[in-house]
């Protein structure tokens, strides 16, 4: 595949920083003001909060429950920006969101620029600073941005092993899932692993996955991934039930109580796609003519990766019967 490699001029590079500065200043913006407006950043806080008091990192809890329903990554990133700032606030609990946000708008640019040049990169991060669930889930301090941004990460890591062939690529890909996979467990797997696997049988190229540079990284990135699951199972003894309710939950079993029903019927993301997606959608003329020139399959390789990283958890998203709009995010 050749790649585009359009030089960056001065003025890309100048409205680049416009960018940044403008979506910054935007999500900082009385950021520790606001109040808790959704049940799961108040929740989010209260573990952070008592994660703080008791010094105990390992067990999420709230008001001395276990409190099990996500992996601790986000809580551990506020208590160190908390420690950090020696202070507890708002402000603190919500900035890795922020930092998750403002990254997420610096790899759609490389990644628009990986296929098609500064152009496209600058024009792919201005769609996404214009996309309201940026501000709204990235000023909230939940664990929906932070996810986005490994998950991309790790797409966008695994498009350049695509197109560079270095192994180096690959423990880099391996942490990023990790990451993802602790910051709110099994979505991770569905959010990178799926639009891979279908990229991979689409070019029948599965064989990539025995390459002896991937295969023992991907074979580490379960046993990581999983490592807290485990310790908590050992310490918790109620750990087991409230582990697999939360896991069943999303395809409609309840087992035992649970902390958040959301079911929708299939369209719902088509429905509100026109929120969701815009100003991207404005793009849509054009993103069908190209679909028509090319038989409907983008010629450019880091597309066709980025085409399958939408549609594939989008179709599994719509078939489970637990939908949010915020699912939507890391697509």
């Amino acid at each position: 595949m050749r790649i585009c490699r359009v030089e960056r001029s001065p003025s890309h590079s100048i409205w680049l920083l416009a960018l940044f500065a403008g979506v910054g200043v935007t999500l900082l913006f009385r950021l520790g003001d606001a109040p808790s407006y959704t049940a799961a950043e108040w929740r989010c806080r209260q573990v952070v909060t008592s994660m703080i008091s008791t010094g105990d990192l390992l067990v999420p809890r709230i008001d001395g429950a276990p409190h099990l329903t996500k992996p601790p990554l986000y809580y551990w990133h506020a208590v160190f920006w908390s420690r950090l700032f020696d202070h507890a606030g708002r402000f603190q609990h919500r900035f890795p969101s922020v930092l998750s946000a403002l990254g997420l708008v610096g790899l759609a640019y490389l990644w628009g620029r990986s296929a098609g040049g500064s152009s496209l990169g600058l024009l792919s991060a201005a769609c996404l600073a214009g996309m309201n669930l940026l501000y709204s889930r990235g000023r909230q301090g939940t664990f929906d941005s932070q996810l986005a941004f490994f998950c991309v990460a790790a797409l966008l890591t695994a498009d350049r092993y695509r197109t560079t062939r270095r192994p180096a690529w690959i423990p880099l890909f391996a942490l990023l899932v990790v990451l993802a996979f602790l910051t709110k467990g099994p979505p991770a797997f569905m959010f990178i692993g799926l639009p891979i696997l279908l990229y991979l049988l689409e070019r029948r190229r599965l064989g990539v996955l025995l390459n002896r540079h991937v295969w023992p990284w991907l074979l580490l990135i379960l046993p990581l991934s999983l490592a807290w699951f485990v310790v908590i199972l050992m310490r918790v003894p109620q750990a087991r039930e409230i582990l697999l309710s939360e896991a069943v939950l999303p395809v409609g079993m309840e087992i035992g109580k649970t902390t958040a029903k959301h079911y929708k019927w299939p369209l719902f993301f088509l429905e509100r796609s026109p929120s969701i997606l815009f100003p991207a959608l404005l793009l849509l003329p054009a993103v069908v003519w190209q679909a028509w020139r090319s038989r409907g399959w983008p010629k450019n390789r880091s597309l066709r990766l980025a085409f399958w990283a939408v549609l594939g958890p989008l179709v599994f998203l719509s078939i489970i019967p637990q939908k949010q709009v915020h699912f939507f995010f890391p697509l």
